[in-house]
């Protein structure tokens, strides 16, 4: 074939001229024609290789035409040949290699070296530390991210060339599949990426981001102020950042001043522009650092503070050097002293960053073993240089001594291996990058060469790909050989090479091609500058296996890989943040079939997944990317290294720290399902640098400071070692007053907190309810995300601290064992963030961040944390907490408290709480070998038992009714009758505790004494030994130490005290404290929750034996309780009444054992003849008090019982003559018609004062600021000042009509000043009784004056819609506020007097400043109701506003959200205002009653009832204990609040809402009740303990009624207007009765059960038929002639007949039979509202709106008698069941009792009222008589009372006795007889004359 064929259209080229030559290059040409003929036998010539060159290089075509050109093809080979050999060349080698060179040099296809050789290296080397070196490689100018896209545009825009893949050398070993797509098909070209196959999405990388190399050191740092000192190594790194990139470059000290002043001139302001062109050259390559967030704001301070400040500048220099310094002299170098020094390394000046690498590798050089951090170090070091830093020596030097230890130990241990190749690889490709040339090719090249082809043959795949990675970054450094000695050195072996590309030539051209190409740019490496990987990536474009390692086998040398340049840019890509562009790159790379692209990716991606420098979504999507590969792309894993190393990456991040990371990698586990145990292997951990310092010890050193973070970072790992087994996060509400629907996760809400500038947090909540248990999970997540240097979470038990209330954190640390000397560190340099658990445990009463005086100048800097129970605490608590203002007038403190309130667990709350308690050790115990119930199991158990699901709503008392209940399960049946308290689930877990602990000791290896103990104590019962021992230990803290529960038992010390008798290593008592529920921590002991100390020192009162500890127990055998107290115990030497937990674990006794009750009772009888026996008796009836044992009727005379708490007891009748009551509390307690006389009544509480009547209405009243006077202002007469001393009225100020405001100067008790109806403002001399100023603007009345708190002005708003302030020292308005749209109605100043707070008629709130009227936040009601009366807190947190619908509002002035609402008032509220000590909130409302609040918890704590007209105005007295009320029943009244709040267990169980109905059962031992709070209550109607029925429905329930069987409770008035029969035992609803399109209105039975009558606002009536049940479906419709609703219906005793009425004024009399109306009675009265039947049928009773109570006898067509006597509408109407009463009540607030009596002159019987029931406070709303007991009946009322009455008729007369009553919340003092009582105060005696007096008054009018 003519070689012609071949020849390209080039001719361009010289054509021949010389035949001199022609001889020369005739062989070439036939060798040539030979190359290209198929069926030639290919010599072993030089030929070939001259062929395939020019094929390769387009001169030679083999689709040309078959008419080729030779001459222009060999023009060039004959000119540069002659060249090559001319004469005058110093070498004459005619040899056919320096042909070929010259062919290629003449070409351009080789460019000649600038130098011909680099000097030899010898045994000496360069110095790191010459800084002069004149061969420093130069610095890559362009940046390589523009270079890295403009690759990324080639590729995307470039037609793919695909050729066939033969696999290398590393591939071949590592892939078989790659084996299996070599395979070559002559004329067919195949290759996985070139199939059309699915690939993985290109946009997992949503979006770039910034460059994260450096962002790391400045995550939470904290720019420290100028001259101070700089705690931690990322601080010093974060200066030296901003004063080297804005105020001056990085200088060493020898540089002369000359040289900085070229330095371009500092920036004023910090920019985050990354664009930014630095500001000298030196700071042109600092690591890229973004700022955000508050360190952005900091560093712009810091630059300002000390640009100028040369002192400061230098300190930072100094500070750099220093740690370099002592970093090289210390002859120990640690792990964290390198991480620390390698952080500081990129921002070192070049002197001392040569210093510390030239210390660095020699200190590696010289390790006897490999330290891989040393090692990782050190590359950190190389790759953080900047420009000019390094030399070509030092990275030749390292690279020696990486390869002598990698020579030395790679066959020993492959994990070195890895480290090392790594390292290798990275200093590699710093030098490639620094253009690095010329290495020793014997020395260096070579060995290495050697060792790491050696290495890529590993049969361990990571070793493997590394080892490649390395190999293939050493082809980028080139040797010191020239390319003709290297021709020269294997000339002999080229020909052979060239020969095996013929070989392939038949197979495929392009794999030729291919080879060819690479063979060029192999002979151009040996000589050539090497170029940047990244300079390299076209080779991306070309696919497959090159042939170059058959052409060069045996030079020595190695192929490039285009994997290898794929991967250098990936992670160039990775490292500037385009993470788009990685994405697709990875997804459209040619190579990236290649498993060792696809390796080196994953790894790539899972360093990136793995690094914290990244962000959470960043991280997210690196595992998402991983997971599209894995799953998707079909290209991607081929090789099952490949997959298995894919899967290694995700189980490692399902092992992160991060649980964001975490999560999502054990999901994908999850989802792949992958058997992790057999393919995952994870030997080499994904970091690609050292960790982030945990401490800064060298900086530490240099500043002399006390080594702390090494142990803070021991510390850390001892608290994080225990992990908690049960955690539900636990929601919490802002203040115990929040609502209960605004919860909010209460660790946000204390990570809010310790964000903010807040010092202290109060945590609240009851015993048990977890406070504990958060207090451990926030430690453990503090110290789990600690950083050194940052603030130290301290959990600090309080007990366990002597007098933690000085120097709290230092007594602490010396306990963890820190010197003295660290914490004096700590305290001057560091800050804390404490837990504080159990305040109320350590029994403080004191301010311990006041105490501590913490953050004071040169005291510990700390935020606190701290935690108490709300029963602990009482009135003015937060004065415990907050911090306290330094002057009256400075409320900066205001805003330095937060509190929240954990509130009880959801229902899903303990769902989960159980589901994680299924997985503990203790559900496995408490099921031994049964089965563990499931969630749905264990939930059906706590809704089947009554009250207990309620219960466990508290965590604690949750836990122990999870261990309880299996127990309790096998031994009862029934769990319905089953009764739950609070001890009875204590008791039940005490059992199986020591039940378990004796299984656990006897499985133990014990001595043979402790066995033989052992034995004896089970012989003996293991158990009651154990509770014994309890009892006694608990005593003994209580007696020992006033109930401090941590004892600290040290043997020497103690030896013959109590302490060695509870915890002595006798074996007896080792073996109960060891079986014990008690912790042990060194010396101290503890219970393990302080609810069971109380719980046994309650057993110490009272200890029933083994058969009583049973939940189901309700009948006890006398012999089973104790029948004595100890007159030694606690009952009768301690006052029980400070403990309010075992007060409650005793009411629960006195509930389940009624001989306790008894006991009780017994002492209370021994007080009255044993004054010994007083304390115990205040005991007893505190106990049985609280137990709601009520004493209605009690013969207590004689008892000595002196300060007990009586406060909410039922005495009514009672007989307390001669009875020592002495400090009692009798607030809100029925004391009704009880008998004091010649009681001890000395300081008694009754909750209230006697009232001062006035002339005329009184709207407004004002203590002075000393409490000595009070002001009242009225409707005539003006203004009257009492004496509080004496309460006479000492003088009168003016005339004014209508003074509807006044108020005393803050500082003076002279100055008044009042506004009213006159329009005028004026300020009162109130001593000289003149005024000084008259205050003329406003135009209408004014109905708000106020001082502000300085005294200096007054304010005032008024109905013209305007707010005026007022100089108080010269009269002068000062400033007019007009924004008001509206009349003003109420106004007040901030403590501060800083702002103005002002109420308004529109409903809206508004604040001003007070200074300059400048207006500021506006809040508008939730209701949008008028505000009636406003009032600020003294401690600046709260405002409340009084509305027009009774509503009162608190809100936050901080943020001005709403709490919950304070309800109780039925209509508007006058008058609001909070006490002085803002715990109290007082309102006063036109319901006629005075309201007292606590502001903590929004309960209503007393109603203070006795004004008979709108009460208008109130106010508290200076020192919070009173409150004056006013009233237009022209009364002041004088209300005792210190002692209204002193309960501290709510035992009143009722209803929240109005009482809407009340109903007995058929045999009349129940009652259950209706309300408005939108649940029904049962009632044991003897003792009015609650039953088991109880409904919580969606809305209220207006009627019920009890089946005439028992079996139903009826409901209905429902918001569904349906009418439900429910099973009175199971509280399941069996019927629901539809029909009724408005709400029924009432419903009765027929005395049968087989009829009921419904009437509704729909203006029906229907007829149900009881006997279809539960087939009825909407009743029968009457025919009713009612033209209204009818609100009525009765059925006659024996259901032939029933009655309806309605408020048309016709009531129907209808046949049962006939369905029809057989009698209408008309004109008896309007709005008839309720009917009943007489037992005899004889009468019906009817009342209605016109007051009157008609009898009606059916028939006729008038009505019969009409009673007279209520004043209002007559809401319920009753029969007695043996017909002698009717009860009756009203809207007027009374109940009355008709009686019908012979009339002597008429011969006949008359009803008559015989009694007025008027205990009540608002309207009645039913009554119903016992059908058992004629003369017992029930009442429901407004007032949310249920109250039980017995009639009683003796030679006195009628009169009604209180059975029992539920929501009394209020002093009942009618009738009281005191004759002779001592010691009852003047007070007290005229508050109790006034009571009576106003009640005969009231009396006598009704008669």
């Amino acid at each position: 074939m003519p070689i012609a064929q071949y020849s390209t259209a080039d001719t361009s080229q010289s054509t021949l001229s010389d035949s001199d030559t022609l001889t020369a290059f005739s062989a070439i040409e036939d060798s040539a024609k030979k190359a290209m003929e198929p069926a030639t036998i290919h010599d072993r010539s030089v030929s070939n290789g001259i062929v395939a060159v020019f094929v390769e290089q387009g001169k030679l075509d083999v689709t040309a035409s078959s008419e080729p050109n030779t001459t222009s093809v060999f023009a060039t080979i004959e000119l540069s040949a002659k060249r090559a050999l001319d004469p005058s060349l110093i070498r004459h080698d005619r040899t056919i290699s320096n042909g070929i060179a010259a062919v290629f040099v003449e070409h351009g296809r080789l460019t000649p070296p600038l130098h011909n050789r680099r000097r030899h290296r010898s045994g000496s080397e360069s110095s790191f530390n010459d800084s002069d070196d004149s061969s420093a490689a130069p610095s890559l100018r362009i940046r390589k991210r523009d270079r890295i896209l403009k690759v990324i545009r080639f590729i995307t825009s470039r037609p793919h060339r695909h050729h066939h893949k033969t696999p290398s050398g590393e591939s071949e070993k590592y892939s078989h599949h790659s084996r299996s797509c070599s395979n070559n098909t002559e004329g067919k070209h195949s290759c996985a990426c070139s199939e059309k196959l699915v690939g993985a999405r290109q946009d997992v990388f949503s979006q770039n981001v910034s460059a994260p190399l450096v962002d790391v050191v400045l995550m939470d740092v904290v720019v420290p102020k100028p001259h101070s000192r700089i705690d931690t190594t990322p601080q010093l790194v974060l200066c030296s950042f901003l004063l080297a990139k804005h105020i001056t470059p990085r200088l060493s000290r020898e540089e002369s001043e000359d040289e900085a002043d070229v330095v371009q001139e500092a920036s004023q302001e910090l920019s985050s522009d990354e664009t930014q062109e630095p500001l000298s050259d030196n700071t042109q390559d600092l690591p890229i650092i973004t700022i955000h967030g508050p360190t952005e704001t900091s560093a712009s301070e810091w630059i300002k503070a000390i640009q100028n400040d040369q002192v400061e500048q230098n300190r930072i220099y100094w500070l750099i050097s220093q740690m370099v310094e002592s970093f090289i002299k210390d002859t120990v170098k640690d792990s964290a002293a390198i991480s620390e020094i390698v952080l500081l390394a990129p921002v070192l000046n070049r002197e001392y960053y040569r210093k510390l690498l030239s210390c660095i590798t020699a200190e590696f050089g010289q390790a006897a073993m490999l330290d891989v951090h040393l090692l990782q170090g050190l590359v950190q070091i190389v790759q953080c240089a900047s420009s000019g830093y390094l030399v070509a020596d030092d990275l030749v030097k390292i690279l020696r001594i990486l390869r002598m230890n990698l020579q030395g130990i790679h066959q020993q241990t492959a994990n070195h291996s890895y480290h090392l190749t790594l390292a290798i690889s990275r200093v590699l490709d710093v030098m490639a990058e620094q253009r690095v040339e010329d290495l020793d090719r014997v020395l260096e090249h070579e060995p290495l060469s050697d060792i790491l082809s050696v290495l890529k043959g590993n049969s361990d795949p990571y070793l493997m790909y590394q080892a490649s990675h390395s190999f293939q970054a050493l082809q980028y450094v080139p040797n010191d050989e020239s390319a003709l000695e290297a021709l020269m050195r294997y000339s002999a072996g080229v020909t052979e090479s060239f020969a095996k590309v013929t070989a392939f030539t038949r197979l495929d051209l392009g794999t030729v091609l291919d080879g060819l190409e690479k063979l060029q740019e192999t002979v151009s490496d040996s000589y050539k500058n090497a170029r940047s990987a990244y300079e390299g990536i076209s080779e991306l474009l070309a696919t497959g296996e090159s042939i170059l390692e058959i052409l060069c086998g045996g030079t020595g040398y190695g192929p490039k890989r285009r994997w290898y340049s794929a991967l250098c840019a990936a992670r160039k890509l990775a490292q500037d943040g385009q993470l788009t562009e990685l994405n697709q790159l990875i997804c459209r790379a040619p190579c990236r079939c290649d498993p060792l692209f696809q390796w080196g990716i994953c790894q790539l991606l899972g360093e990136i997944a793995s690094d914290s420098i990244w962000t959470t979504v960043v991280r997210e999507q690196a595992i998402d990317l991983l997971e599209e590969l894995f799953t998707n792309d079909t290209n991607w894993g081929r090789d099952e290294h490949v997959r298995n190393w894919m899967l290694t990456i995700i189980y490692q991040l399902s092992e992160s720290p991060d649980e964001a990371v975490r999560s999502k990698a054990f999901a994908l586990l999850q989802d792949l399902k992958v058997d992790t145990t057999t393919v995952i292997r994870h030997p080499y951990p994904l970091r690609n640098r050292l960790p982030m310092p945990t401490s800064s010890t060298i900086l530490a050193n240099v500043q002399h400071i006390p080594y702390v973070e090494h142990d803070l970072h021991k510390f850390q790992q001892s608290r994080l070692k225990d992990g908690q087994t049960v955690y539900i996060p636990p929601q919490a509400k802002a203040s115990l007053q929040a609502r209960d629907d605004s919860l909010f996760p209460l660790m946000d809400k204390v990570q809010e907190f310790l964000a903010s500038e807040r010092q202290v947090m109060l945590i609240l909540g009851e015993s048990g309810a977890g406070k504990s248990t958060f207090n451990r999970h926030l430690e453990i997540e503090l110290w789990t995300d600690y950083k050194a240097g940052g603030p130290i979470p301290l959990l600090i038990n309080l007990p366990a601290i002597d007098q933690p209330e000085q120097d709290m954190i230092g007594k602490h640390l010396k306990l963890n064992n820190f010197t003295d000397a660290q914490v004096l560190e700590m305290k001057q340099h560091r800050k804390f963030i404490l837990i504080c658990d159990g305040y109320d445990e350590s029994l403080q009463t004191v301010n311990l961040h006041t105490k501590n005086l913490f953050n004071q100048p040169n005291q510990w800097t700390a935020k606190m944390v701290i935690t108490c129970r709300s029963q602990y605490l009482g009135p003015s608590y937060h004065t415990k907490f907050k911090p306290q203002p330094t002057d009256r007038y400075n409320s900066s403190s205001i805003d330095l408290f937060q509190e929240a309130v954990i509130a009880p667990f959801s229902k899903d709350q303990v769902k989960g709480y159980i589901e994680q308690f299924r997985r503990t050790s203790m559900a496995q115990r408490a099921f031994g070998d049964r089965p563990i119930w499931s969630c749905e199991q264990y939930m059906e158990k706590l809704v089947a038992i009554p009250n207990l699901l309620d219960l466990v709503k508290n965590p604690f008392l949750l836990m122990l009714s999870l261990r309880t209940l299996p127990g309790l399960a096998l031994s009862m049946k029934d769990l319905l009758s089953v009764k739950v308290t609070r001890v009875s689930v204590f008791d039940e877990f005490v059992e199986q505790w020591f039940e378990i602990n004796l299984q656990r000791l006897r499985d133990s290896t014990l001595s043979s004494d402790d066995r033989i103990t052992l034995e004896l104590l089970v012989e003996d019962g293991f158990t009651s030994h154990g509770i014994k021992y309890l009892e006694r230990l608990s005593a003994a803290i209580f007696k020992e130490q006033g109930g401090h529960p941590i004892v600290q038992y040290l043997p020497l010390s103690d030896t013959g005290t109590w302490k060695e008798e509870m915890f002595s290593h006798a074996p007896l008592v080792r073996l109960l404290w060891e079986a014990s529920p008690l912790t042990r921590t060194g010396n101290q002991y503890r219970f393990v929750h302080r609810s069971l100390l109380e719980y046994f020192y309650s057993r110490v009162i009272f200890s029933p034996n083994k058969n009583d500890i049973n939940m189901a127990s309700q009948d006890i055998n006398d012999s089973s309780v104790q029948t004595s107290f100890d007159t030694n115990g606690p009952l009768f030497r301690s006052n029980l009444c400070q403990e309010p937990s075992i007060i409650q674990f005793l009411c629960d006794r006195v509930q389940q054992n009624p001989q306790f009750k008894q006991q009780l009772l017994d002492v209370i009888d021994l007080s009255k003849t044993d004054s010994d026996a007083s304390q115990a008796a205040s005991n007893a009836i505190t106990i049985l008090v609280k137990a709601g044992v009520l004493f209605n009727g009690a013969d207590l005379r004689g008892v000595q019982i002196p300060e007990a708490d009586l406060s909410d007891g039922q005495f009514d009748y009672a007989q307390f003559q001669g009875a020592n009551l002495k400090g009692a509390n009798l607030t809100r307690s029925w004391l009704r018609c009880a008998d004091f006389s010649k009681a001890q009544m000395d300081n008694i509480h009754f909750g209230e004062l006697p009232y001062l009547k006035v002339s005329s209405h009184a709207y407004s009243c004002a203590f002075s600021f000393d409490g000595a006077l009070l002001a009242v202002g009225l409707l005539q007469d003006g203004i009257v000042i009492y004496d509080t001393t004496t309460w006479k009225k000492v003088n009168t100020l003016g005339q004014e009509m209508y003074v509807f405001s006044l108020a005393y100067a803050p500082n003076n008790s002279q100055q008044i000043v009042s506004g009213g109806s006159g329009c005028t403002v004026r300020l009162w001399d109130s001593v000289k009784n003149q005024v000084l100023f008259a205050m003329v603007g406003h135009t209408e009345r004014v109905y708000a004056v106020v001082y502000s708190p300085t005294g200096e002005h007054v304010a005032s708003a008024s109905d013209d819609k305007t707010i005026r302030v007022w100089s108080a020292l010269t009269g002068q308005s000062l400033l007019i506020l007009d924004v008001h749209t509206a009349k003003l109605t109420g106004l007040a100043y901030s403590p501060t007097g800083k702002t103005l707070v002002s109420g308004c008629d529109d409903g809206t709130t508004r604040l001003w400043n007070a200074k300059t009227g400048a207006p500021g936040a506006v809040w508008t009601s939730s209701s949008k109701s008028t505000i009636l009366c406003l009032a600020h807190s003294s401690d600046g947190r709260w405002i409340a506003t009084g509305h027009m619908h009774g509503e009162i509002e608190l809100r936050s002035v901080r943020d001005g959200e709403l709490s919950a609402p304070l309800v109780g008032h039925t209509s508007r509220v006058r008058g609001i205002e909070f006490s002085p000590s803002s715990q109290w909130i007082v309102s006063a409302g036109h319901d006629l009653t005075v309201r007292l609040w606590d502001v903590s918890t929004g309960a209503l704590v007393s109603v203070f009832s006795g004004h008979t007209a709108y009460v208008t105005a109130l106010t508290f007295s200076p020192n919070g204990l009173q409150v004056a009320s006013t009233s237009e029943d022209d009364t002041v009244r004088l209300w005792e609040v210190s002692s209204s709040g002193s309960s501290c267990l709510d035992m009143q169980h009722g209803h929240t809402g109005s009482v809407s109905g009340v109903s007995y059962s058929p045999d009349g031992q129940s009652i259950v009740s209706c309300s408005r709070d939108k649940t029904v209550r049962q009632w044991d109607a003897s003792t009015g303990t609650s039953g088991s029925f109880f409904l919580r429905v969606p809305s209220a329930i207006q009627v019920i009624a009890y089946s005439p069987s028992g079996e139903h409770i009826t409901t209905a008035g429902s918001d569904d207007n349906n009418i439900t029969l429910w099973n009175s035992k199971k509280n399941i609803a069996e019927v629901v009765l539809s029909g009724h399109t408005g709400s029924v209105s009432s419903l009765t039975y027929s005395s049968c059960g087989k009829s009921i009558v419904s009437t509704s606002w729909d203006k029906t009536a229907r007829l149900w038929d009881t006997t279809t049940l539960p087939t009825i479906e909407t009743g029968c419709i009457l025919a009713s002639t009612h033209t209204s609703e009818i609100r009525a219906a009765a059925f006659s005793p024996r259901g032939t007949h029933f009655v309806t009425a309605g408020i048309d004024d016709a009531v129907q009399l209808w046949d049962v039979k006939t369905r029809e109306i057989v009698a209408t009675l008309e004109g008896c009265g309007k709005l008839n509202y309720v009917v009943a039947f007489s037992p005899n049928g004889g009468h019906i009773a009817i009342g209605g709106q016109d007051e009157l109570l008609y009898l009606w006898d059916g028939t006729s067509t008038i009505p019969g008698d009409a009673l007279r006597g209520h004043s209002d509408i007559i809401n319920c109407v009753a029969y007695s069941a043996n017909g002698q009463w009717i009860a009756s009540g009203s809207t007027d607030k009374t109940v009355r009792l008709w009686r019908c009596k012979a009339d002597k002159s008429s011969f006949s019987s008359k009803w008559i009222c015989d009694f007025v029931l008027r205990d009540f406070q608002w309207p009645i709303r039913s009554i119903a008589w016992n059908p058992a007991s004629p003369m017992e009946f029930v009442t429901g009322c407004e007032d949310h009372s249920v109250r039980a009455w017995r009639l009683v008729e003796d030679e006195g007369g009628v009169r009604v006795c209180l059975i029992w009553g539920s929501n009394i919340g209020q002093l009942v003092a009618l009738h009281l007889t005191t004759k002779d009582a001592t010691g009852l105060s003047n007070i007290n005696r005229d508050l109790l004359v006034q009571r009576d007096l106003l009640v005969q008054r009231g009396a006598a009018d009704a008669q």
